[in-house]
């Protein structure tokens, strides 16, 4: 049976080609789903990211109440000037860039309005001070008192007209700061300002029970910040390119949904919006408010250059390997072919006498032994290739994804995962080297990586290697740095700690990246044997390649490179 199959080589070949291109279609799937996976996982990073990057801007904006509280219990009452010299001392444009306005506001009777005026126009000093709206149905105001950056237009507001909901009974019974999560309404047409914070103030320094909240009640300290600056200081600039972004808050109970104003920040990118978008949904918690960012982006910007064409590599590279197989089993098989119709032509010819059919038939003997003895190194040398390198893998692909098959047949098993890794851990194998030397070649990957990573990274691996580690120090924000000159630092750093470990005989590495008045300085500082002492070190004249190397990449970024010898042994390299 097994010789009748074999005389037909190309139908074998066929069908081992199929075999071999349905297994290579099997584990480009489950690839491609893993490419998937993390395409999702790096979007799902980036969003919890941006999202507690926002969380924290807002609670930095929303310490400066407590502050204030602090004043008013130091000081009783903080005057006019008081409360100018705190907010002067905050640096508001440099620190809190997205704070529109802070303010202080009186509690007052309705009915003492016009004493308060007068009051206000003569502590204050402004003969321009009235309050407003003039009518009210509240028995008490909120008054705008105090205001930074001042604008006479809101000095007098009775901050209780903004709001759709009891704003005074709402501050006196919140010790803490709270928000209601809308945007408010600005007189001046600012449309940027879009969520105010409150904090109320109570008489006395002691901590107020609630029963005593009203009767204690002084006032209250707020601010409006600008919700798109806010955001915009979270989320990098770059990243708007293809991000879409909705913030939104959600109504606590007993409060109206009113999406409109719930709405404080809306931006769609037009790359966003296409069947390839990926979406997310972050919340968090501040000033008792629940807040929910919306995430869409494009899978492509999340995508690996591998992950992105994992279809075409895996198809590639299957069916090199399955047509290359399938070639060489058919050379063995035609020539096998050719082989025994050639003996078998040469043994008819040599019929003519007795003698001359014994000669043949000896020499027939001979030649089918010499060629099966070389059919059978041949396939034996073959048969260890393929056993050794392909057939064991596919072998063992085969015999797991029997499992799998198996397993599928039992819904809920929990190994079936464990098998599909191992699938495709044979394929990994392949990869290995390629992912080596990709980390070598390209340090920063297309995630939001800089300097400061790829070099601690860096380290970690050195660290390995040495008695006394590789120790990293950086006090530069290396995210200032182009691409390109970042590439070059690290270069230079890896090319000068690989020296420092093949001619320095290096047990310690130091490297540091330091702020020279808003330039970079790089320096790496070895404790191995170092240069001879007669050699001028940045005279001489390397042969080989790493020294000219560093030295071309420091001319490149138009830096000085001095190396010079520890006073303990050792050398240094300076670059900056």
């Amino acid at each position: 049976m097994f010789k009748r199959i074999i005389d037909f080589p190309l139908v074998v070949t066929l069908v081992l080609l199929c075999a071999l291109l349905t297994l290579t279609h099997l584990i480009v799937l489950q690839l491609d789903e893993r490419a998937a996976s993390a395409t999702r996982d790096r979007f799902s990073r980036f969003t919890t990211d941006a999202s507690n990057k926002i969380e924290t801007q807002l609670l930095r904006y929303i310490d400066i109440l407590p502050g204030m509280r602090g004043l008013w219990d130091v000081t009783g009452f903080a005057t006019k000037e008081e409360f100018h010299a705190y907010v002067e001392s905050l640096n508001l444009k440099q620190r809190f860039p997205s704070l529109v306005t802070l303010n202080f506001c009186d509690y007052i009777q309705t009915s003492k309005t016009k004493q308060y005026e007068e009051y206000v126009r003569k502590e204050d000093s402004r003969p321009y001070f009235k309050v407003f709206p003039t009518k009210t149905s509240n028995d008490h105001r909120l008054v705008v008192r105090f205001i930074e950056p001042v604008n006479k237009i809101y000095l007098g507001r009775d901050i209780a007209t903004n709001f759709s909901f009891d704003v005074i009974k709402t501050t006196i019974q919140k010790p803490e700061p709270y928000t209601s999560g809308e945007a408010i309404p600005q007189l001046d047409g600012h449309k940027g300002a879009g969520l105010g914070i409150r904090l109320a103030f109570y008489r006395g320094k002691d901590v107020v029970a609630a029963a005593d909240r009203e009767s204690r009640f002084i006032g209250s300290s707020g601010l409006f910040v600008d919700v798109p600056s806010l955001v915009h200081e979270a989320v990098p600039g770059q990243d708007w390119k293809f991000l879409s972004l909705t913030l939104r808050t959600l109504p606590n109970a007993g409060e109206a949904a009113d999406p409109a104003r719930r709405q404080l920040f809306s931006f769609a990118a037009p790359s966003a919006a296409d069947e390839s978008t990926i979406r997310e949904e972050r919340s968090f918690t501040v000033a008792g408010r629940q807040f929910v960012l919306d995430f869409a982006a494009p899978k492509s910007y999340f995508n690996d250059p591998i992950g992105s064409n994992i279809r075409v590599i895996g198809y590639l590279a299957g069916s090199v390997i399955s047509f290359a197989a399938c070639t060489i089993l058919y050379l063995l098989l035609a020539s096998r072919k050719r082989l025994a119709s050639e003996v078998s032509r040469k043994t008819k010819s040599l019929a003519s006498t007795q003698g001359q059919v014994s000669k043949l038939l000896e020499e027939r003997l001979q030649a089918e032994q010499e060629i099966t003895r070389q059919g059978e190194q041949e396939r034996q040398r073959i048969g260890r290739e393929l056993h050794d390198d392909l057939g064991q893998k596919l072998t063992g692909a085969s015999l797991l994804l029997g499992s799998l098959s198996q397993m599928k047949a039992r819904e809920g098993d929990p190994e079936h995962e464990v098998v599909i890794e191992r699938v495709s851990a044979i394929l990994d194998e392949g990869i290995n080297a390629i992912r080596t030397l990709s980390r070598g070649l390209t340090p920063f990957d297309g995630s939001v990586r800089d300097l400061d990573a790829a070099l601690r990274e860096l380290c970690s691996e050195v660290g390995k290697l040495l008695p006394n580690g590789c120790h990293l120090s950086n006090a530069y924000d290396t995210e200032l740095l182009t691409p390109e000159a970042s590439l070059h630092l690290y270069r230079i750093v890896q090319e000068s700690v690989s020296n420092a470990l093949r001619h320095g005989q290096a047990t310690r590495i130091d490297v540091s990246v330091e702020d020279q008045k808003g330039a970079v300085l790089l320096r790496v500082r070895d404790n191995g044997v170092g240069f001879s002492p007669d050699i001028d070190i940045n005279a001489y004249k390397s042969t080989g390649l790493g020294l000219r190397s560093i030295r071309s990449r420091a001319q490149l970024l138009g830096m000085k490179l001095r190396i010079f010898r520890n006073g303990d042994g050792g050398t240094t390299l300076e670059i900056n």
